[in-house]
């Protein structure tokens, strides 16, 4: 079980990825990147998104998560970056990304895709600003707060505290795999 990670102190690359075992055989990939050159449309967009595939292509491990500033799903005051999930959304349902987590809205808030896929937004330790709730909404609070993720080899919980006691957890469910060996093989089944 992944129950403890620290936060890099200082960004090694614009864009860059780290794996975090959970035990011998079940590992997170982490992919941290900048999503403002994609959310700006500039020129680093294209080396950027296609690092991005080749990272997750190679990618063997059980779970995926994808960091960036900008929100693909929003209620916020900011909205979703059209241009981020035009390049992400397609990338996240063809390699079985689980999880995306942004910031640039300044509230708490934790949306589902139905495509396969969950965002959190934790930028609730800013100014706040208004927040709505849309169809993909299970959690969304204009407050200030905190989020965690605890990761097994079956299930990701992703809770959400707001400093007013309101608290929100989620189960996100995979289907066992055979061997970590089958996995680069065999495509995952979602429940």
């Amino acid at each position: 079980m992944l129950n403890y990670f620290c936060v890099v102190e200082y960004m090694p690359q614009r864009y860059y990825q780290f794996e975090w075992p959970i035990d011998e055989n079940i590992a997170v990939d982490f992919f941290v990147l900048d999503t403002t050159p994609v959310h700006d449309a500039n020129e680093n967009t294209a080396a950027q998104t296609t690092w991005l595939r080749e990272q997750l292509r190679q990618s063997a491990a059980r779970w995926k998560i994808v960091v960036g500033h900008h929100p693909i799903l929003s209620g916020g005051r900011h909205g979703p970056s059209q241009a981020v999930a035009c390049h992400l959304i397609p990338l996240f349902e063809e390699f079985d990304v689980d999880l995306y987590i942004s910031g640039h809205d300044h509230d708490l808030r934790l949306l589902d895709s139905n495509r396969g896929w969950w965002q959190l937004v934790t930028g609730a330790g800013s100014k706040l600003r208004s927040v709505s709730w849309i169809d993909a909404t299970l959690f969304a609070k204009a407050i200030p707060g905190f989020a965690w993720i605890v990761i097994t080899a079956d299930k990701m919980e992703i809770g959400m505290m707001a400093w007013d006691g309101h608290r929100s957890t989620h189960i996100v469910r995979k289907s066992p795999r055979p061997t970590r060996f089958l996995s680069t093989v065999l495509p995952s089944r979602r429940n």
